[in-house]
């Protein structure tokens, strides 16, 4: 994560955009608009559920390796984000 705040990176980006290719232009604006999709999605995955259960959203993730078993016991698994992978 860069140390620009979102608001300097999308000033930043509209800056350059006159001087770029469109294939940059896509690039960094899908960046820019799937910024909080992505945070959504590291939130929910291997969020805690009742009766020692989690959710797995792996299959919607493309840093994870994917399993498909949405729900699934807690417990340490190669996709859980580092920080959450009790020792």
């Amino acid at each position: 994560m860069s140390d620009k705040t979102k608001l300097e990176e999308i000033k930043d980006y509209f800056k350059q955009w006159p001087s770029q290719t469109w294939d940059w232009r896509w690039r960094n604006l899908e960046n820019i608009v799937d910024d909080p999709v992505d945070a959504v999605k590291e939130k929910l995955h291997g969020m805690k559920l009742p009766f020692g259960y989690e959710l797995n959203i792996s299959f919607m993730m493309q840093n994870r390796p994917t399993t498909w078993d949405i729900i699934r016991k807690q417990g340490d698994y190669p996709n859980d984000d580092p920080e959450d992978i009790n020792k």
